[in-house]
């Protein structure tokens, strides 16, 4: 091929000076198609050329490469300007943002919280705290039958407790093993018991620890607690870090731990006809002497030989004396004595002085353990506060009518009416009877006949008669002026309890469903943590009791809660229900809440958490406390999955009686209760640690009376407030409850 571009440069060439042409190409029209295949093979052979004659550039000259892409461009190389147009310029400004950002945060939560924080997401709930709260662990799912935690429910009552107290491991220790592994541990801790104290206790103080229990050479637990009784790990992990967020002001008393427990006597310990359910005590008429009462009275608090009639005899006296305390200082405290004016503070010293005097050496006598043994049979008592019950009989033939087996059911009931003794005149609640003409409810307190006796409408009835002649029914009477409100009361029935082997604390306005006793029980049971293991719910309601009641609706779930807003409950804590048991839950699931209406326990609950005597006058409170006070000591709480009782809920409209309207009726001040509580609750915001009611706040307001003797009713050492705050993610200092999604959805086992 003859070309022009043989004459030309090769630079020419390639920076495209002057393009090779070609003449023949000039000279015809290049778009006719009969000229295509011609145009194409010149094509190509200019562009060989090209490479050609580039490639021979390059031979002769190395250099020439490096001249012709010119001086290379470094970062160093840049103007100032375009430098500085970078930096400012939007998109860097705000990549760079996000990546500080992201920097930030993640060196924040690896070295800040490297135990895998719970998370707070969604909206609010319960008291508006924000957030749905996430439990801080999850366990396994349950093991298959025969391992893990069903390795634990053959053991016997003592081995359990063993195992929860001491860890055993679930996956190495099951079953029979776990027996051996209980002996094992005693026995080795007999055989250094002499070491211990020879060694640790050189100051003669007696602790055994010597100070040097957490030291580096310390022998390490094989054996560590299982995740099924410590589902947070607060046991397991014991260099586990405390919460991330201070939840509560302080830090209460706890209960001892060095209490000098008398063992049981010889005697009581028989299941067979136990002996301190003799001698037999009549549950009618009302205030009935019991027969030799003051020997009985001995033996129970000085002689370690309770009976349940000397408990009732016991409880009898201080009632008499606390119903002549109170007739003497309404008098005193009358309106018409001092107008306007009330010592509050007097008559709360009254009452605690009084149960200080009386109360106590019962107390002294039997702390750190159970009055009674507890007996292997499967029996329930049933624990019952009735404050001017129309309902209480139906309510004790539908139990016993629908239980599985009612020779097993023992009731304790307190019975809290206006007898019309000694010329009193009996009145009814405030009723609504219409409204004004601004559409206010007009309301009325009239004069009505003396309560009815609940007890004598079941005792009288022929086919109820066999349970009142054989000790199940044991019953206290007290007058209704003389009712301090329900934590009170139950404090009286659970000491009626006698060795029974599960305990049960209900309203008396109920109806039951059949095999309600035997459900209860499995339930139970099937619980994770089982003995230490409490059921509890709101029961659903009825209207009017028809005695039809067949349960097996899905269960409610407590878990909502939220601080009171009104000025008569003082910012207390109150709990509330969110969802229901889902109904293919393959066991129960855990909440953090009791309810004081029911809940269902083996009896060494009563050990664990006895009731406080020290809690007149309060309504509210009663439930935050029992459920902080028995988690911390160990105990879980757990949903029932179906409801097997109904409960009547009662508007207040309907007129009928409360105990807050009696407290101030001899003295003439309606709104007493109120003025008192104020004070007394007090006790349980201290527990939960409120800001307002440290012990150094108690002391500046004079209210360090609420404290007396806390120690004995405060929490437990196994898990500790700042857990159960972290657990249920409520803040007390900022009186803010979150939406507990691990609840709802019954995600904890």
């Amino acid at each position: 091929m003859t070309s022009r571009s043989s004459s030309l440069s090769v630079k020419d060439v390639e920076h495209g000076t002057i393009l090779p042409t070609n003449n023949s190409n000039n000279n015809n029209n290049s778009v006719q198609s009969g000229n295509s295949s011609t145009t194409g093979r010149q094509q190509r052979q200019h562009r060989e050329q090209r490479r050609a004659e580039r490639a021979a550039a390059r031979a002769n000259d190395p250099d020439d490469a490096k001249k012709r892409r010119g001086p290379r461009r470094t970062l160093t190389s840049l103007s100032s300007a375009n430098m500085n147009t970078l930096i400012v310029h939007p998109f860097f400004m705000l990549f760079a943002g996000m990546l500080l950002v992201s920097c930030c945060i993640s060196f924040f939560l690896v070295f800040s919280h490297p135990e895998a924080v719970p998370v707070a997401s969604g909206g609010g709930g319960g008291g508006g705290g924000g957030g749905d709260w996430k439990a801080p662990k999850i366990p396994p799912k349950p093991p298959a039958a025969g391992e893990g935690a069903a390795g634990y429910h053959r053991l016997s009552d003592a081995q359990q407790r063993e195992a929860i107290m001491h860890g055993y491991n679930k996956d190495k220790v099951i079953g029979d093993t776990v027996a051996d592994a209980v002996v094992a541990r005693a026995a080795q801790e007999e055989a250094t018991d002499d070491d211990e104290v020879e060694d640790g206790d050189k100051d003669g103080s007696g602790d055994t620890d010597g100070g040097d229990r957490n030291d580096d050479d310390t022998e390490q637990d094989d054996n560590p607690q299982p995740e099924d009784v410590d589902p947070l790990g607060i046991i397991n992990n014991k260099k586990k870090k405390g919460p991330a967020k201070k939840r509560a002001n302080h830090i209460p008393k706890l209960t001892p731990t060095n209490y000098h427990v008398q063992p049981f006597d010889s005697g009581a310990t028989t299941t067979v006809n136990p002996p301190h359910l003799v001698p037999k005590f009549a549950p009618l008429p009302a205030f009935n002497e019991i027969d030799n009462k003051d020997v009985l009275i001995e033996e129970l608090v000085h002689q370690n030989k309770p009976t349940i009639a000397g408990i009732l005899a016991f409880l009898n006296e201080y009632q008499k004396k606390l119903h002549a305390m109170h007739k003497k200082n309404s008098e005193l405290q009358s309106a018409k004595n001092t107008g306007q004016q009330i010592d509050e503070m007097f008559l709360i010293q009254s009452y605690f002085n009084l149960t200080m005097q009386e109360i106590d050496p019962l107390e002294n006598a039997y702390r750190g353990r159970t009055i009674f043994p507890i007996r292997d049979d499967d029996s329930i008592y049933i624990s019952l506060a009735a404050f001017r019950e129309h309902l209480l009989g139906k309510s004790l033939m539908s139990a016993f009518d629908k239980a599985k087996h009612p020779d097993k059911l023992f009731f304790g009931i307190v019975v809290q009416n206006c007898y019309g003794l000694d010329g009193v005149v009996c009145r009814t609640g405030v009723e609504v009877i219409g409204k004004n003409k601004q559409g206010n409810p007009i309301t009325s307190i009239s004069p009505k006949p003396p309560d009815a006796n609940g007890v004598e409408e079941f005792c009288t009835t022929p086919a109820y008669t066999k349970y009142c002649e054989s000790g199940q029914i044991r019953v206290m009477y007290v007058h209704d002026t003389d009712a301090l409100g329900p934590q009170t009361a139950r404090f009286y029935a659970s000491k009626l309890w006698g060795g029974e082997t599960y305990f049960m604390q209900m309203d008396a306005h109920l109806e039951f469903a059949p095999e309600w006793d035997q459900y209860y029980i499995d339930e139970a049971r099937a619980c994770k943590n089982y003995p230490k293991a409490v059921l509890s719910a709101y029961p659903p309601g009825f209207k009017n009791y028809d005695g039809e009641y067949k349960g097996g609706t899905p269960g409610a779930r407590l878990c909502v809660c939220g601080f009171s807003t009104s000025p008569v409950e003082n910012h207390i804590l109150r709990i509330s229900m969110g969802g229901n048991t889902p109904h293919d839950a393959t066991c129960p699931t855990q909440i953090p809440f009791i309810a004081a209406g029911f809940f269902f326990a083996h009896a060494e609950f009563l050990q664990d958490v006895p009731f406080d005597p020290y809690a007149p006058w309060c309504f509210m409170g009663e439930e935050i406390a029992l459920s902080v006070r028995a988690w911390t000591m160990g105990w879980d709480i757990y949903a029932p999955r179906k409801n097997m009782i109904a409960h009547q809920y009662r508007p207040g409209r309907l007129g009928l009686p409360k105990f807050w309207e009696s407290v101030g009726r001899d003295s003439g001040r309606a709104g007493l209760n109120t003025r008192l509580q104020k004070h007394v609750l007090r006790r349980v915001k201290y527990m939960i640690g409120y800001t307002t009611d440290s012990e150094e706040m108690l002391q500046k307001d004079g209210d360090t009376i609420s404290l007396t003797n806390f120690e004995h009713y405060s929490m437990g050492h196994v898990r500790s407030l700042e857990d159960y705050l972290e657990f249920t993610g409520i803040d007390v200092i900022e009186q803010k409850c979150p939406s507990m999604g691990w609840c709802e959805h019954s995600e904890l086992e």
